[in-house]
């Protein structure tokens, strides 16, 4: 599981995105964004955000 959230969320703050990921069964991996909040994080971060998808596909999916 990848989650996803901006440090900025007002709807899903960091502290519940952690708590969230902490439940969450391996694997698992969380991207807390700096200065981003409940946003399409493909629009915002483009590349990058693509890059980061799959690399933990690449990592996961066999």
């Amino acid at each position: 599981m990848l989650i996803i959230s901006g440090m900025e969320d007002k709807h899903t703050p960091p502290k519940e995105t952690q708590r969230m990921f902490d439940m969450a069964h391996e694997p698992k991996e969380l991207w807390l964004v700096e200065g981003k909040g409940h946003v399409d994080f493909s629009k915002v971060l483009g590349k990058v955000y693509e890059e980061r998808i799959l690399e933990f596909l690449e990592e996961w999916m066999e």
